[in-house]
């Protein structure tokens, strides 16, 4: 049978696209190489945690109940995935434990063929999404075989590698620290790059100060010296700090692995495994060590091996709305649908697969010239030590600039926009000038005219918007003027002091004061459009 489209995983980012597929009428189908779905989160351990807010991680047509935490546990993911599925019946077009062998294109029907491990089946697609993830093949690493009964080397040493300094690594540790299994047995841990870990202060902010798009471009400016300098407060900074800013690869929600170390209960080392001879294990700095087990938290390949031709690092590949590849003539028709990492990957993902199955719909791809400028411009706004499909600081404007967001999300944008920003310095500028300046008039009216017409250009508002809050502005300028005006002349109520009395003959109010009343109907203006 020929579909529109198939899609590869029914994990977070397979379920957004079948929900989408849906939604644009398509005929497709979805295999999963598994009995169930939720991809790495049916398989991770049961007491894994999600280290970002659930806010961040969820389907734009459906929010978790009021029940769960902040950051759920796996069962309640699993619980809010099969929800959706159940809701929207996604799985009505699944294949589960069907293990795709060989993807390939015919240039000549211009399909996709697909086929499949221990089956003769072989499926035909016009459009194929990849949405295997970059969690489903592990890091291959050295392992201590276990020892025969009656083998010499059958000893027990109490003590056990781990290998691997990230999330996984963490949620480990925590956990057999709290079954009481690190009082006997030494732990050690090897890795390769520092990491940001977020410390009790950060855990404990408000997830609006700590994920907004003020907050988040900000920091991705800073220098490295003063970043280091300001967030040594928000992170665990004990001479192993990233010599780089955040990237996804580098910031873990947890640190509970120093804790365990200034505890004594955990060695770190920065190193690799060079070899390992029964127990013995050889390390790159020529030290060794005996252990009992090895413990892989090493990370996951980046590589879609059953992809023809093979993509050994999907990072470098992936080209305009970080989903088609670059190379659109190797790889023609096909997305890569939740392989831009960030902390709202749900909502990433549902953006990607929007707009593919939308573009698929209405045969509208972007051509070479539009595919190249999304890449030239949107590399000038990475890090050094970004790669092109890092979302970490443009995630949420990614999604929301597709139509993906969620009640939460949007109250965020509203609280943390550019015009609330340039309102705050408005509001600082004429309270220090007045202040300071209270003794010169003249000079505050005209300071105050250039911070006002300053504020009206920069702020992010069409013409036509800018015009109606000047309009609005000479509204409540000419009626708080006038009626402050009477006021002061019946009843002599709100005189101000002789410093900054008028000197023009007939007036009874400061010069600044309509610009006071404009000022303030910019206030208004903003905090209206912000709640409403």
């Amino acid at each position: 049978m020929e579909y529109d489209l198939l899609i590869i995983g029914f994990g977070i980012s397979g379920i957004a696209t079948t929900r989408w597929a849906q939604k644009n009428g398509l005929k497709y189908t979805v295999l999963e190489k598994n009995d169930t779905f939720g991809g790495v989160w049916a398989n991770t351990w049961d007491y894994t945690n999600l280290q970002t807010d659930k806010i961040f991680y969820q389907f734009s047509e459906l929010s978790y109940d009021k029940s769960v935490p902040n950051f759920p546990a796996k069962h309640q993911l699993l619980d809010y995935f099969n929800n959706y599925i159940e809701k929207f019946n996604l799985l009505q077009c699944v294949d589960f434990n069907i293990n795709v062998e060989n993807l390939y294109f015919n240039p000549e029907k211009k399909l996709w063929i697909i086929k499949t491990e221990n089956t003769d089946k072989v499926y035909t697609s016009k459009y194929v999404a990849v949405c295997s993830g970059f969690f489903h093949n592990k890091r291959e690493i050295p392992e201590i075989k276990q020892p025969k009964q009656n083998d010499k080397f059958n000893r027990k040493f109490n003590r056990k590698l781990i290998v691997g300094n990230g999330a996984s690594a963490t949620d480990y540790l925590k956990h057999y620290y709290r079954k009481g299994a690190m009082n006997d047995t030494e732990y050690h841990m090897v890795y390769n790059k520092d990491k940001y870990y977020a410390n009790f202060i950060t855990r404990s902010l408000p997830t609006k100060l700590t994920i907004n798009p003020i907050y988040l471009g900000f920091f991705k400016h800073l220098p490295l010296p003063i970043f280091h300098s300001l967030f040594k407060f928000f992170f665990t900074f004990n001479n192993r700090v990233p010599n780089e800013k955040i990237n996804y690869t580098n910031i873990i929600k947890n640190d509970f692995i120093y804790f365990l170390e200034s505890i004594g209960k955990l060695k770190l080392y920065k190193k690799k495994i060079e070899k390992v001879e029964d127990n013995l294990v050889t390390f790159s700095d020529n030290s060794t060590e005996t252990y009992d087990e090895i413990i892989n938290m090493a990370g996951y390949k980046r590589n879609i091996p059953f992809l023809t031709p093979e993509i050994e690092d999907i990072n470098k590949e992936l080209g305009y709305n970080y989903c088609l590849a670059k190379s659109t003539e190797k790889y023609p028709q096909l997305a890569f649908i939740g392989f831009a990492p960030s902390y709202n990957w749900i909502m990433v993902s549902e953006a990607q697969a929007k707009w593919f199955t939308t573009s698929i719909k209405n045969d509208s791809f972007p051509n070479i010239k539009t595919t190249k400028n999304f890449i030239d411009e949107k590399s000038k706004l990475k890090n050094s030590n970004q790669v092109f499909n890092d979302l970490t600081y443009e995630s949420l404007q990614f999604a929301k600039e597709n139509g993906i967001t969620n009640p939460s999300v949007e109250g965020i944008f509203r609280l943390f926009n550019i015009n609330n920003v340039y309102l705050t310095i408005l509001i600082s500028l004429m309270g220090l000038t007045l202040i300071t300046l209270k003794d010169y008039p003249n000079i505050v009216t005209a300071l105050f005219l250039i911070y006002l017409i300053i504020y009206i250009k920069v702020l992010n508002k069409t013409k036509g918007e800018k015009w109606r809050l000047i309009l609005t502005g000479l509204i409540f300028t000419l009626y708080g003027t006038i009626t402050e005006s009477v006021i002061i002349g019946k009843t002599g109520i709100l005189n101000y002091i002789s410093s900054v009395k008028p000197t023009v003959s007939g007036v009874n109010f400061p010069l600044f004061l309509p610009l006071v009343y404009f000022f303030w109907a910019c206030i208004v203006a903003q905090i209206y459009e912000t709640i409403n």
